[in-house]
């Protein structure tokens, strides 16, 4: 999942995005990252550990995009097979 949000509506160049992460890399995220990577807030607690929440502007660029690489790749390996197919644009032809 992806969301992007504003931090706060006095600073609109203070940018976040929550992406979905394996369990431990998300814990190492948080901890290697700590105040630019947090455990998403907005979901109950069983499932806070699979989201972080990241300060864009505060944060690598290149790790920010394997961070969003890592999400895509989680997301699209919940669907069916046929959707990841779909998505992924590979036919049965």
């Amino acid at each position: 999942m992806l969301y992007i949000k504003q931090k706060g509506d006095n600073n609109a160049d203070d940018y976040k995005i929550t992406l979905k992460c394996d369990v431990l890399l998300a814990e190492l995220y948080r901890k290697q990252y700590k105040d630019i990577v947090v455990k998403w807030y907005h979901c109950p607690p069983i499932q806070a550990a699979h989201f972080n929440t990241v300060y864009i502007n505060e944060i690598d660029e290149k790790v920010l995009l394997e961070m969003i690489d890592h999400s895509y790749d989680i997301v699209v390996k919940s669907f069916s097979k046929k959707i990841q197919k779909e998505i992924l644009g590979e036919n049965d032809e």
